[in-house]
C-alpha cells in the first residue's frame, strides 16, 4: 500500500511539474515572438526617418534582452527538472533506504557483540561497515 501511494505521488509531482515546464517554455515563445515584433517595428521605423545607427543599437538591445529572457526561463527548467528528479527518487527510494539503513545498522550492532568474543580485527571490519 504503501509503494502505491508513493507512486501516485511521485507521478502527480511528475505531472505538476510537466505543466509548469510547458508553461515556461510557453512564456519563452511568447517573449520571443514579442521581442522579434518590437525589432521589426523599431527597425522599420527608424529606417524610415533616416538613422540605421540607431536602428543597429536599439536591435542588440533588444537581442541582449531576448537572450536575458531565455537563459533564464532555460535555467528555471534546469532547476525544476533537478527537483523534479530528486523529489521522484526520495519518495521511490527513500522509505526503501531507511529501512534498510536500519537493517544495516541491526546486523552491524549484532556483528559487533559477537566481535567482542571473536577479537579485534573483526571488530574493526565491523566498525567500518557501521560508519557508512
Amino acid at each position: 500500500m504503501v509503494a502505491v501511494i508513493m507512486v501516485v505521488v511521485a507521478v502527480v509531482v511528475m505531472v505538476v511539474v510537466a505543466v509548469v515546464v510547458v508553461v515556461v517554455v510557453m512564456e519563452v515563445v511568447v517573449a520571443e515572438i514579442i521581442m522579434v515584433v518590437v525589432v521589426v517595428v523599431v527597425v522599420v521605423v527608424v529606417m524610415e526617418v533616416g538613422h540605421v545607427v540607431v536602428a543597429m543599437v536599439v536591435v542588440v538591445e533588444v537581442t541582449v534582452a531576448e537572450v536575458i529572457v531565455v537563459v533564464v526561463a532555460e535555467v528555471v527548467v534546469v532547476v525544476m527538472a533537478v527537483v523534479v528528479v530528486r523529489t521522484v527518487v526520495f519518495i521511490l527510494f527513500g522509505v526503501c533506504r531507511t529501512v534498510d539503513d536500519s537493517n544495516t545498522h541491526r546486523l552491524a550492532l549484532r556483528f559487533q557483540s559477537f566481535s567482542k568474543v571473536c577479537g579485534a580485527s573483526s571488530l574493526v571490519q565491523v566498525n567500518s561497515w557501521s560508519s557508512r
